[in-house]
This record gives structure tokens, C-alpha cells and sequence, in this order.
């Protein structure tokens, strides 16, 4: 701007003291101040589309009118300056002035320019502020900001706003938010961080104009950066929460799945004795449970029905229920018949498969339809309670330790002899221990 509108000035200078007009002056020297108005308007779109000092978007909305502003200024106060000196030069060289008055002149002189500098960066800062700080303005950019990334649970693209908000707001090219940028040759970094926690890195490179990173441009973005600390931790959370919230589902699922198969483990087509009717019912207190009962026939024939309570609830106690199960069919299906010696070897197979801290309870049954008996056996479970046809009530105990506590165990069965119309019932401590009805 300087060689272009340089020269012109200068002869318009000239021509003004020395009186002289454009006549005056070699064309070849005119022609060369003409085309040099030319470099002005081509040297400023270089600097702006080529160097980038500008981003183009704001130059042609706002930077040439902001650039005018601020020149024309200068030039007014330039302009009101020299009219001021030559004022004050005109009062001094007058003939007939005292000296006072060329102090006075002097004085009113050094004042008016002083005054004029003050307005001028007065004017300065109005002008900044309106056509480009506004732009930067901490509160509007930390509203908008705050708006765009409060409900945001994608943390990339949280990170991706971020750095595009500040790169548009400071005409920042390179904005990026990582674990750690050292070596990544970023001109400003500041931690962003919630509490003691810190989440990343907001490195910032040069601007485009290549001016350095001011006060205000600094405390502008240690608030962005606190503010997005904060939104990077709620989508933190809320992805935490969401994979909590899947983690519960994906464990209901499974749950529903083993409830199914626990039911499927239990009878489903109970065998058909003659002149015996049976029923069991389980309703676990969770959704799968150690409580179990299970009816089904021997090699030689005679109904096996049990009763059995693993200890604990829940997932542990259904797999060690199933394993139970799945024993005692095996060693029924491989020829043991009598209860007493089914019960020694399933203890010692609980013994060894099972942690010390667990243990079963199982009452057994095997009933013998030929002879009308029932023989029994109980490895810590409650008494069964058999209720005549008369009305009598019997509680025959056989009784042993629990499953699994001990290698040396020994069971022996004991014989219940059933006539028509006797009832027997055999339950789980769920039902003796769990809140009574009110009939």
C-alpha cells in the first residue's frame, strides 16, 4: 500500500507547497504513479488468497471494511496533525507575534495532538471491537459452544466441534485435542482436565495472520478448554452408563437363557406309575436358583424322586444344581439301586468337584411299586412329612450330613411303607424359612 498509494501522495504533496499542477510534470512519471495504484488492490488479494493472512470468508464480508476503517483513521489523524502543525507554524512565523503568544501557539499545539492520539486509540479499539474482536467475544463463543456440545455423547465428534469453533473464532488453522502433544510442534497448548483427571491436550498452531496468541486470546480458550473438559466427561459418562446399561442387558438375556434350560432340567413329562400320583413345583427366588427336584424311573423300574438345595443363589448355585443332576442320573443309569450307596458316591463326587464352602442338601426317594415301600434317604435335608389316610401325621428321619462337607460321610436309607390314600410331602427350606401365607 505503502509503494502504491506512496508516490501520488508524495506529488500531491509537492504540488500543494510549491504551487505547481499536473501540467508541470512528465507524463512518463503520471503514467508511472497511475500504474502504481494498481499494486495496492493485487499485493492485498495475494496476501489474503495466496499467503492466507485472512480467512477469505471474513475478508470479503468484513476485513476490507475493517482494513479501510482503521487506514482512514490513521489518515485523519495524520491529516488533522499536520493541519494542527501548520496552524501552529503559520502563529509562529507571523510577524508581529510575542513570544508568549508562539508558546501559547506551541502549547495548544502539543496539547491538540495529544488529544487527538487519545481519541484516535479510542477510535482504534471501538473499530477492533465491532468489526473483528466481536467475532472472538468469550461470552458468545462460550454460549454457542456450550449449546453445540452439552448433549453431544460421541466424544470424537465433541473433539472434532471443538477444534473447528476455536479454528473459526481465532482463524486458527491447525486445532487439534490429543492424550499428549509433545513434539507436535503446536505454537500454544493448554491441559484440558476435570478436577485432577486430565483428558487431553488443546494444541493450537499459528494463526493465519501469524500474530502472536494474546492475554485475552489465552484466557478465551483456558475456558473453552475447561468447558470442554467438562462436556468430554459427561460423554464419558453417558458412554460408561450406556455400556453399563448394555452390559445389564446383555446379563438379563443370558439370565432369561439359563432360566430356560433350569426349567428344561426339571421333569417334563413325568414317567406314569400305577396307583401313585406325584407333582413338584419350583419357583426360584431369583430368576435361577439351587433348589431343584427331579422324578424319574430306574433300571429295575422303581420311581426316583428328589429334592435337593444347593448353597447360595443365583448363577453359582444353578451350574452346581445341574452338575448334581446330571450325577445322579449317570450313577442311576449305571446300576446303582440302593440310596444309601447312591448318596456315599455322590458326596464323594461333590467333595471333589466343588469348592469347600459349598455344599448340597438332598433328600431321595426310591419307590418300589411291587412292594408298596419307599425307601429314603436324606444328606442334611429337612424330614418329609407323611400324612396318613386316617389323619395321622408321621415324620420318618433318616438322616446324614450335607453333600460335600466332609469325604468320610456315610448315609444309610431307611423304608416308608405307603398305603392308598397316604400323602407324603418333602420341600426345600425355602418354604419352612420364606414368609408363611395368611389363609
Amino acid at each position: 500500500m505503502t509503494a502504491s498509494l506512496g508516490p501520488i501522495f508524495l506529488f500531491i504533496l509537492y504540488s500543494w507547497i510549491f504551487q505547481k499542477n499536473i501540467d508541470s510534470v512528465p507524463k512518463p512519471l503520471v503514467i508511472g504513479m497511475i500504474l502504481l495504484l494498481f499494486i495496492f488492490p493485487a499485493t492485498l488479494a495475494y496476501v489474503i488468497v495466496v499467503q492466507r493472512a485472512l480467512d477469505v470468508r471474513v475478508a470479503l464480508r468484513q476485513g476490507l471494511q475493517y482494513a479501510l476503517a482503521q487506514r482512514a483513521m490513521g489518515i485523519v489523524t495524520a491529516l488533522a496533525a499536520l493541519a494542527i502543525i501548520g496552524i501552529t507554524y503559520q502563529a509562529v512565523t507571523r510577524e508581529g507575534t510575542r513570544s508568549a503568544g508562539q508558546l501559547r501557539a506551541i502549547a495548544f499545539s502539543v496539547i491538540a495532538v495529544v488529544v487527538l492520539q487519545r481519541i484516535k486509540a479510542k477510535a482504534s479499539i471501538w473499530v477492533d471491537r465491532l468489526f473483528f474482536r466481536e467475532q472472538v467475544e468469550t461470552e458468545r463463543v462460550l454460549a454457542e459452544l456450550g449449546d453445540e456440545v452439552r448433549h453431544m455423547p460421541d466424544a470424537e465428534a465433541l473433539k472434532e466441534r471443538v477444534c473447528r469453533r476455536i479454528s473459526e473464532a481465532l482463524h486458527v488453522p491447525r486445532v487439534e485435542i490429543l492424550a499428549d502433544a509433545a513434539g507436535a510442534g503446536f505454537e500454544l497448548t493448554l491441559p484440558i482436565s476435570v478436577g485432577r483427571s486430565q483428558l487431553g491436550i488443546l494444541g493450537l498452531g499459528p494463526k493465519l495472520s501469524e500474530e502472536p496468541f494474546s492475554r485475552a486470546d489465552r484466557n478465551l480458550l483456558q475456558t473453552v478448554a475447561a468447558q470442554a473438559g467438562l462436556a468430554l466427561e459427561n460423554a464419558r459418562l453417558t458412554q460408561v452408563v450406556a455400556e453399563e446399561a448394555a452390559h445389564r442387558e446383555r446379563l438379563h438375556h443370558e439370565l432369561e437363557i439359563a432360566r430356560e434350560v433350569q426349567e428344561r432340567l426339571l421333569p417334563q413329562r413325568p414317567p406314569i406309575v400305577q396307583g401313585l400320583e406325584y407333582a413338584g413345583r419350583c419357583r426360584p427366588a431369583q430368576s435361577i436358583g439351587g433348589d431343584a427336584y427331579d422324578f424319574f424311573l430306574t433300571r429295575e423300574g422303581h420311581l426316583m424322586a428328589t429334592v435337593a438345595d444347593i448353597c447360595g443363589k443365583g448363577v453359582p448355585a444353578a451350574l452346581l444344581m445341574a452338575g448334581l443332576q446330571a450325577s445322579l442320573r449317570g450313577l442311576c443309569a449305571g446300576g446303582v439301586s440302593n440310596v444309601g450307596e447312591l448318596m456315599n458316591r455322590l458326596n464323594g463326587l461333590m467333595w471333589e468337584s466343588t469348592p469347600r464352602n459349598r455344599f448340597a442338601t438332598l433328600w431321595c426317594g426310591q419307590y418300589d411299586r411291587a412292594a408298596g415301600l419307599l425307601r429314603h434317604v436324606s444328606a442334611g435335608h429337612g424330614d418329609p412329612v407323611v400324612v396318613r389316610a386316617s389323619g395321622l401325621l408321621e415324620r420318618p428321619a433318616c438322616r446324614g450330613l450335607a453333600l460335600g462337607l466332609t469325604r468320610a460321610a456315610h448315609y444309610a436309607s431307611g423304608e416308608v411303607r405307603l398305603e392308598a390314600g397316604d400323602l407324603i410331602a418333602v420341600c426345600t427350606d425355602g418354604v419352612t424359612e420364606g414368609p408363611q401365607p395368611r389363609w
